[in-house]
């Protein structure tokens, strides 16, 4: 059955049959081939990119929620086509060489997105996603397609996946809505309820609305967007991660995002939420009080109201229905009022010194307070092996700075976590008496003294490369320095014999990817 003549979604044929299809009925007659009639003609197609797959246990409801976007589109007069995009499981690689490759997957994620786009001439999309380097990646494409789009995460969970705690799955899907691309709510939601579906159906709806009013990522992800989102991310005290995947998204959408503005944010943010890894509360306690859009109604003297959402509606009309119930909070610190913060500063900071000349990462919201400042000889390893080998047997000292070097974007390749070196740590019971610190990173599941993303990284010829077993290392959170207790001198004479070790990976795509891929303060994408 076709619309009536007066149906205002399908009154103008769709953009990408009137401009970019000269012989659309060729074009038609293949599209009729997937089961399309001929009323669907002049209806919108809407592109539903799917990471689902059988082997991320995050992405496995994806498949359902595919459905309910697509009968979101139909019912609103569009046509959702779904297609399959790959995702990898952070899980996997722990600890392996397959970690080489999950950070890497991102940006072809990214390229995948904008080649089917492309390719097909979508009208809009919408894209699924749950898990660490899929959720940057489709937004990534998002942004680079920048045609009306959706985000549409799995939203969280109570199992391992999705989680319930801050991870950089549940970061970049809460970073999602405080850009202004998800749907309110979709975050915190729980993964498999009835509201998760719905919230699936309301985004098919949507995207056709955003068609309709010709409303893309670009009008959306602005400069005043991301800082927007900066703040919320100091506020929830997100994943280290975000570090690397907010740049990478705002490169996409041809904006410039910073370390220096992560810092700089930080610095006027309070941490109001003190949910886990770093604190004792989860996601869902955070739905309960109203998720995102509660944080960002606590926030919102310090947020740009005025900017673009795809609800159609601007920041501050979407506050307007948003009410907190502070007296019934099911945690006090779950989130707290403006005026009484955890901390006055955000739970992520950005440390500098002479062994970090461009910046490192810690969660300073999961540091314990007996933490904040250290001081400590290094004990120095090569390789996340060597050091995991060590920490398993003990082989450290309370009082000491584990250095673990060679493992950054381009050393690794592809900067494998060293999270299990951190866990490991954990367990013994040695988060009160040693630190961590590498060019490589961690988990979003991680927190405690754990410094990450030094940069310039070993490879690189940063000063990590050169520091020996036994140089001390200040770390003081609150003054956000990290320091070698050397002298300039001493270190530019060590840096001058100092030699780059063989690339571990000389061929096939970690090969390519190094030659050309960014450093992960900058974003660590392909330009």
């Amino acid at each position: 059955m076709s619309c009536n003549d007066s149906c205002t979604t399908c009154a103008q044929p769709p953009r990408w049959q009137r401009e970019s299809h000269p012989d659309f009925d060729s074009v038609f007659s293949m599209l009729r081939q997937d089961g399309l009639l001929e009323s669907d003609r002049d209806r919108p197609i809407i592109g539903v990119c799917n990471t689902w797959n059988e082997v991320v246990p995050g992405h496995l409801h994806l498949r359902d929620l595919a459905e309910q976007v697509k009968l979101g589109i139909r019912g609103v007069g569009g046509v959702g086509l779904e297609y399959g995009c790959v995702a990898p499981c952070d899980g996997f690689g722990n600890a392996n060489a397959g970690y080489r490759y999950i950070l890497p997957m991102r940006d072809n994620i990214a390229d995948s997105v904008e080649l089917m786009a492309e390719a097909h001439h979508f009208d809009g999309m919408v894209l699924l996603s749950s898990c660490d380097k899929s959720n940057p990646g489709v937004m990534m494409g998002l942004a680079r397609v920048n045609r009306p789009a959706i985000f549409v995460g799995g939203g969280a969970g109570h199992n391992m996946c999705p989680s319930e705690i801050l991870g950089t799955a549940m970061s970049m899907q809460c970073l999602a809505e405080a850009l202004g691309i998800s749907l309110p709510r979709t975050a915190t939601t729980f993964a498999t309820s009835p509201a998760h579906r719905h919230l699936s159906l309301q985004a098919g709806q949507q995207v056709v609305e955003l068609v309709r009013r010709d409303i893309i990522p670009g009008d959306i992800l602005t400069r005043e967007a991301f800082e927007n989102a900066l703040r919320v991310n100091m506020a929830i005290g997100g994943s280290y991660n975000t570090f690397i995947h907010l740049p990478g998204v705002a490169y996409n959408a041809g904006v410039t995002i910073t370390a220096e503005d992560f810092d700089r944010l930080s610095d006027s943010t309070p941490y109001l939420c003190h949910i886990g890894p770093n604190g004792p509360c989860r996601l869902g306690q955070l739905d309960q009080v109203g998720g995102i859009p509660a944080v960002m109604k606590v926030l919102a003297p310090l947020l740009h109201l005025d900017v673009m959402t795809v609800t159609g509606r601007t920041l501050g009309e979407n506050l307007e229905q948003v009410e907190i119930p502070w007296d019934r909070l099911p945690h006090p610190d779950v989130l707290r009022p403006l005026d009484n913060p955890i901390t006055p500063t955000g739970g992520l900071s950005l440390l500098k010194g002479n062994l970090a000349p461009q910046g490192a990462v810690i969660r300073s919201g999961g540091v314990l307070p007996s933490m904040l400042q250290f001081e400590g000889p290094a004990r120095v390893f090569d390789s996340e092996y060597d050091a995991m080998a060590a920490v398993a047997r003990r082989d450290y000292q309370a009082g000491e700075v584990l250095v673990i070097r060679n493992e950054g974007i381009v050393g690794g390749p592809g900067m494998p976590e060293q999270s299990c070196v951190g866990w490991t740590l954990d367990r013994q019971g040695m988060y009160d008496k040693v630190y961590l610190v590498t060019d490589g990173r961690y988990s979003g599941a991680c927190h405690g003294p754990l410094v990450g993303l030094v940069t310039p990284e070993a490879v690189k010829g940063g000063p990590i490369a050169v520091v020996q077993s036994g140089d001390v290392i200040r770390i003081d959170v609150t003054q956000k320095r990290i320091n070698v207790l050397l002298s300039d001198e001493e270190i530019q004479r060590r840096l001058a014999t100092w030699q780059a070790p063989e690339p571990r990976v000389k061929r096939g795509f970690l090969a390519r990817y190094v030659r050309e891929v960014v450093p992960a303060l900058e974003g660590g994408y392909l330009p």
